[in-house]
């Protein structure tokens, strides 16, 4: 893991280990980094201080593998996906308050994928293939209730904007925004716009990243 100023400053290496590190997600502080590791069999997520000095703590540990996604702004809450052989890829949370104990927030015959916390961290984004293909949904968090489907062509890599009125989406090579309404209690999807596609861009998509043609 390597942290850069800015886009032409300097860059420090946070991490050492000789394991594939990854998946970096910022604290809201920006004091801190949690991130994916194969430091042991599986796929494990810990912390470490962006400034690379300190022990690097395991936070998710044991034989399943865990990728870290996503923290609330208001740190209280990690989220994350878990490979389980019974219902392959789910989502869960730890509080990052007291214990720190696991707990699932989804697990179901489908794969979800990406859970994405809105800024105030009471609704998660997320991908999920239980209609035979990946679209986008929101829900409350973490009681999962009040749910709605956001994308009705499919969709991955959901990510809120900064004011959590709006949700970014990846429709094929399409970036897709739509904006969402919280004012009356629930949530209910406004109007979805398409934004730009990879070739108008002159990039390739490599899953839900970018890249350059």
């Amino acid at each position: 893991i390597w942290v850069h100023e800015g886009y032409l400053g300097e860059k420090s290496r946070v991490t050492r280990d000789a394991a594939y590190d990854y998946f970096p997600v910022w604290s809201p502080s920006g004091s801190q980094l949690a991130f994916s590791s194969v430091r042991n069999v599986s796929s494990d997520i810990f912390l470490v201080s962006t400034d690379g000095k300190g022990r690097v703590l395991p936070v998710v540990t044991g034989r399943k593998s865990e990728w870290v996604a996503s923290w609330s702004r208001d740190g209280r809450y990690l989220a994350y996906e878990v490979d389980d052989p019974d219902t392959k890829r789910d989502l869960w949370y730890i509080p990052m308050d007291g214990d720190r104990s696991p707990r699932p927030f989804l697990r179901s015959d489908a794969q979800e994928f990406y859970p994405n916390l809105a800024p105030d961290g009471e609704y998660v984004a997320y991908q999920s293939d239980e209609t035979g293909r990946s679209e986008i949904y929101v829900s409350q968090f973490p009681s999962g209730r009040s749910r709605i489907q956001i994308s009705q062509h499919g969709g991955t890599a959901p990510r809120w904007a900064g004011s959590g009125n709006e949700l970014f989406f990846i429709e094929g090579t399409v970036l897709m925004a739509v904006t969402i309404d919280r004012s009356r209690g629930g949530v209910r999807q406004g109007t979805t716009e398409t934004l730009f596609s990879a070739e108008d861009m002159g990039v390739r998509m490599l899953g839900e990243y970018l890249e350059p043609a």
